[in-house]
């Protein structure tokens, strides 16, 4: 029977290493701290709002499906990503607290370009034929928080820190042309964009309590991609981002 249960362990292991298995592996941890947290003797729920500036790396000129074929991205593009959601908080032991939520995550980025073609009044030179093309891609996603956080005193100014993972899920994308002045808009699911993404995410900050059971508080994240947004680009390296929001204890 010892032989068995290994035997099943090392099997769930392998599979939470794929990328198909993210999502259950996600759910099992946020399980795990809901469990842990039934016998808290505080907890809080927080309304909180942020972004976070994020690298996308292309290794070539790249097209997104649905869109037209000379809009491509290349080279790396900054992106800055917004949230705005609830955090759920269990005091675990002492300083200790466990945090999970759900918010709401959009990001945008745009792009002009004008379209050249060869030209016989130019020398055979390339001139603009359609000037301020313009592609805007609007992604949005609701992000599942799973952190452990460490606070430092019980003082009226608290510092704090976390260190925890975020998991994205996918809900639609929006895409709008301007192509020879027609402006097109749609929403709908985007092939290149993932299902899920994963990040991990360590937090500092400080908090400032109101009164016994109220408290604002602001926090920078750096945070690294583990499981990229879209199959079409790479995350190269380290994104920055700061959360700020209003924190309210449920049991005394």
């Amino acid at each position: 029977m010892l032989q068995n249960y290994n035997l099943n362990t090392n099997l769930f292991y392998m599979r939470c290493t794929k990328y198909h298995s993210a999502l259950g592996c996600f759910c099992f941890f946020v399980f795990l701290a809901a469990s842990t947290g039934l016998s808290a003797q505080k907890s809080a729920v927080s309304i909180v709002a942020g972004l976070t500036r994020m690298p996308y790396e292309f290794d070539g000129p790249t097209r997104y499906d649905q869109t037209a074929a000379f809009f491509l991205w290349d080279g790396t593009q900054q992106r800055i990503h917004y949230h705005l959601g609830a955090d759920y908080n269990y005091a675990v032991a002492g300083h200790w607290q466990i945090k999970t939520g759900l918010r709401v995550a959009y990001s945008r980025v745009a792009q002009e370009l004008d379209l050249h073609w060869p030209s016989e009044n130019a020398n055979g030179q390339y001139m603009p034929v359609y000037q301020n093309e313009r592609l805007e891609l609007q992604h949005l996603f609701l992000d599942v928080p799973l952190a452990v956080r460490y606070v430092f005193s019980d003082r009226k100014f608290a510092p704090f820190a976390e260190a925890g993972f975020v998991m994205g899920a996918y809900l639609t994308s929006g895409i709008k042309e301007r192509i020879e002045d027609r402006v097109g808009e749609k929403w709908s699911r985007n092939g290149e964009v993932r299902p899920f993404s994963l990040a991990a995410q360590v937090s500092a900050g400080v908090q400032y309590r109101l009164s016994a059971r109220q408290a604002l508080f602001v926090q920078v994240q750096p945070r690294v991609q583990l499981v990229g947004v879209e199959k079409v680009s790479k995350n190269p390296g380290l994104g920055w981002g700061v959360e700020a929001g209003w924190r309210i204890r449920l049991k005394k």
